[in-house]
């Protein structure tokens, strides 16, 4: 409780919280936009991420999920499982479509091809 996350400290945290490090940010095409307010999914749960994308990594709180440990793989765009984005959603959340996001993504990171967003 109290302590900051992310670049220039814009988001502290509330409550004694478990946080995830995720290897991945705006070097690889993972938007600053999502800063503060984007979500990525672990264990079919969106968790939200916590202060600013760095370069090469973003925080997610994991507080409120006990399942969460060091391995898990992380969804950013797509689903796992039945757990999904909403395409809408990400494009406004990073104003732009998401050809241009996935056109970001595909220069620096394997792809998955699946059957829905």
């Amino acid at each position: 409780k109290g302590t900051t996350v992310g670049y220039d400290r814009t988001h502290r945290l509330m409550r004694d919280s478990h946080v995830a490090s995720i290897s991945i940010g705006y070097a690889n095409g993972y938007r600053r936009s999502f800063s503060n307010q984007g979500t990525v999914i672990l264990h079919e749960t969106h968790v939200p991420i916590l202060g600013r994308i760095s370069m090469n990594s973003l925080v997610a709180d994991v507080t409120d999920l006990a399942a969460a440990q060091i391995g898990d793989t992380a969804v950013l765009f797509g689903h796992q499982g039945q757990t999904c984005f909403d395409p809408v959603g990400v494009e406004n959340q990073a104003q732009t479509i998401l050809a241009d996001l996935y056109a970001d993504w595909g220069r620096s990171n394997p792809r998955h091809i699946c059957d829905r967003i």
